[in-house]
């Protein structure tokens, strides 16, 4: 008689899903942007202002219309006088009965312009006008500041629980088999 047993052991088998933990951290931010402050100063120098014309007319420099006005009737007057001495010279040489030679016309005439004049003087008489011109400061004052913006951190937790499932891998079984005779007598 033969007996064969063929024992398969029953095998259980697990899913472990560990347990996961992750933080995700996202960092603050800060941005800040400063505006200066200013002080701006505005300063004009003081203006010195001298009228002289009065004194330079008393020196003879005049301003070119003024000067213009003077040497014309300047040269009017000249004009003038050449031509009244001229009459009086052609009177005196037309007239027959007193005869007049032109030597001592010509003579008379170098007599006439040889006296000078000399006279002397501290010019110019009068002070200048001075005046000052002043001007007070300006100033401004700009006001400074800082523009900021915050962005807070952000903190993301997750989290899941471990799982742990049993399962049934492989069934347990026996077989049993037997040979030709089997004898169940015992």
């Amino acid at each position: 008689m033969q007996l064969q047993l063929d024992i398969q052991q029953g095998q259980i088998g697990m899913d472990i899903r560990p347990n996961t933990f992750q933080i995700q951290q996202s960092l603050p931010a800060m941005e800040l942007k400063p505006n200066q402050p200013a002080v701006l100063l505005d300063i004009q120098l003081a203006q010195v202002q001298i009228n002289q014309r009065e004194q330079f007319d008393q020196l003879g420099l005049r301003y070119p219309l003024s000067m213009a006005k003077h040497y014309a009737s300047k040269g009017q007057n000249k004009l003038l006088q050449g031509i009244s001495r001229r009459v009086k010279e052609g009177r005196m040489l037309a007239d027959i009965h007193k005869p007049v030679s032109v030597a001592k016309l010509t003579a008379d005439r170098g007599l006439v312009n040889r006296t000078k004049q000399l006279t002397l003087e501290a010019l110019p008489r009068t002070r200048p006008d001075i005046n000052f011109v002043t001007a007070d400061p300006k100033l401004e004052l700009r006001q400074g500041n800082i523009n900021g913006s915050f962005r807070p951190g952000h903190l993301t937790v997750d989290s899941a629980i471990g799982q742990v499932q049993v399962y049934l891998k492989q069934k347990p079984h026996v077989r049993i088999y037997a040979g030709k005779a089997i004898d169940f007598m015992v």
